[in-house]
């Protein structure tokens, strides 16, 4: 037992016999063998997301053979991403205010059910 408290210690440190190891003492996979794993999730991941936006997803229902396909497939991923695309990088909105000149008589202000004052 005087053997598994230095153990212990060394895995509440992150270090042990094979190198770096988890809050439970199993050794943790290489930064490189995480850096490729990461890769390849993101590359899926990716993949995906592209896919939903391009408008090809997998049919959700299953087709018997002889049966009519009542898969819809709707891409709306497009026009959403699009839309928040141009709202957030697309041109700034600009507003112009027009000055009254002389000769430009504002309209009288009326409220509802009154006649305007003569």
């Amino acid at each position: 037992m005087a053997y598994a408290q230095p153990l212990a210690q060394q895995a509440a440190l992150g270090i042990g016999q094979s190198g770096i190891v988890d809050s439970r003492g199993n050794p943790m996979q290489t930064a490189q063998a995480e850096t490729e794993q990461q890769r390849k999730t993101r590359k899926r991941i990716m993949e995906a997301a592209y896919k939903a936006y391009a408008g090809q997803m997998d049919e959700p229902l299953k087709v018997k053979p002889g049966d009519l396909n009542d898969n819809a497939i709707i891409g709306l991923m497009r026009p959403i991403v699009e839309t928040g695309v141009s709202f957030l990088f697309g041109k700034a909105v600009t507003f112009e205010v027009e000055t009254l000149n002389s000769s430009d008589k504002p309209a009288p202000m009326v409220m509802p059910g009154r006649r305007p004052a003569k």
